[in-house]
């Protein structure tokens, strides 16, 4: 379609001219111009100024309006819930970090929608404006009971049907992910990972757990479980280290990932012991894989779940716009 090619083309590469627009997607001139003032008309992009040509004529700019849609991305911790809403262009507009007290899956839905509600009323927007809702979690979903599956730091979040009470709660267009695959979504995007084709985040924290990137895209499993370390064996008794440095070396032979991002959530005054873990790796297999620590921190799973909901409003945003022309 015409219209989703110059949209993609915008969303892609930043402001640019009609006849970039016109090379990019081999549209003629005519056909971008009208495309252009469609798209314009329908506030999916804006004028972003102009620019004089090497010919010295001025040309004008066309860029993806980021007030076109907006989104919600929540991080749903053990110790901390964190929110956030975003525009298209990814700058949020908002944010709300909170301790995680709740006690019982109910609580918990109930101050996760809470939290939400404060975070889209401090954007300045209503519930109807948010047009995709990402949520992170430890866990496994479980799409049959509707609940996740192997979160023991979050009581009563595997209780049958909690997922749907999620759904009233927060609205509709609510996605879950497993934490650590947001995670690694955030830092193969916006992090230490960009640019890599296969690697692993390893989360570091009371969620321990790992995300596999594979070209770009998160890989799951049969059942949704890849990645769900904290079932590996080891001795709770060694060093962070060592363990970090057995985990690492597991993933590394079955998985021969070209990175392993250290990130999650240490504490303010804690440091990932990566020189440690570098050394402890060189004792356990000829495999060494590079380990770096995580660019994003304990936003990693926020940053994550917002370069989702972004992905998905972009296309939802396009297709309401085309369903009611």
């Amino acid at each position: 379609m015409n219209q989703r090619a110059v949209l993609d083309f915008l969303r892609r590469c930043g402001p640019a001219t009609r006849p970039q627009a016109v090379v990019d997607t081999g549209l003629s001139k005519p056909t971008v111009g009208f495309v252009l003032k469609a798209l314009e008309a329908a506030g999916l992009i804006r004028s972003a100024g102009t620019i004089t040509t090497l010919a010295g004529r001025t040309a004008p700019l066309y860029e993806a309006d980021p007030g076109a849609g907006y989104v919600l991305g929540i991080d749903v911790g053990h110790h901390y819930i964190r929110a956030a809403v975003s525009d298209l262009g990814r700058t949020v507009v908002a944010r709300r970090d909170e301790p995680n007290r709740a006690f019982s899956g109910g609580e918990l839905v109930a101050v996760v929608a809470r939290i939400a509600a404060d975070t889209i009323a401090a954007a300045g927007l209503t519930p109807a404006e948010i047009m995709v809702r990402v949520i992170g979690s430890p866990g496994v979903v479980d799409p049959v009971n509707r609940c996740f599956r192997h979160s023991p730091n979050l009581p009563g979040w595997d209780r049958p049907g909690l997922l749907d009470e999620l759904e009233t709660a927060l609205g509709a267009d609510v996605l879950v992910e497993n934490d650590a695959n947001l995670a690694a979504v955030g830092e193969g995007e916006s992090g230490a990972a960009r640019g890599t084709k296969v690697f692993a985040c390893l989360t570091v924290g009371a969620d321990s757990g790992l995300g596999l990137m594979v070209n770009g895209r998160v890989f799951r499993g049969a059942t949704g479980a890849a990645g769900e370390i904290g079932y590996l064996p080891h001795e709770e008794d060694r060093p962070l280290h060592q363990r970090l440095a057995y985990t690492v070396a597991s993933v590394a032979a079955v998985v021969d990932p070209e990175l392993i991002v250290l990130a999650g959530r240490m504490g303010s005054d804690e440091e990932l012991p990566l020189e440690s873990v570098e050394r402890s790796l060189r004792s356990l297999t000829p495999y060494q894989p590079t380990v770096v620590e995580g660019e994003l921190g304990a936003d990693g799973v926020l940053v994550g779940a917002i370069s989702v909901g972004v992905r998905a409003a972009e296309n939802l945003v396009f297709e309401r716009w085309v369903a009611e022309n």
